[in-house]
């Protein structure tokens, strides 16, 4: 292996491990809104930005849901203790 290819393969590591931590930031910030939300608290932010990048919010996704209109999720629905959750 040559010094190129070994700095390269580093620098993939480096990206992966920053977007790990990236993407560790916005699922906790997604869990706090969902718990937020289900205390009754209105949700008004729809973006984070972390490490320069802006991404949808737990909350701005529901609103382009909601705007874009004739989306629906569905409740999931058991059919067993044992058997996998569906959603039809």
């Amino acid at each position: 292996m040559t010094r190129i290819e070994a700095a390269s393969m580093t620098t993939e590591i480096v990206k992966s491990e920053e977007q790990g931590v990236l993407y560790q930031e916005l699922d906790r910030r997604d869990e706090l809104q969902i718990i937020q939300e289900m205390e009754g608290i209105i949700l008004k932010e729809y973006t984070y930005t972390v490490q320069g990048q802006t991404k949808l919010s737990w909350a701005g996704i529901k609103e382009c849901i909601r705007r874009m209109g004739r989306v629906t999720i569905d409740e999931p629905r058991f059919t067993s203790w044992t058997a996998s959750i569906t959603s039809w």
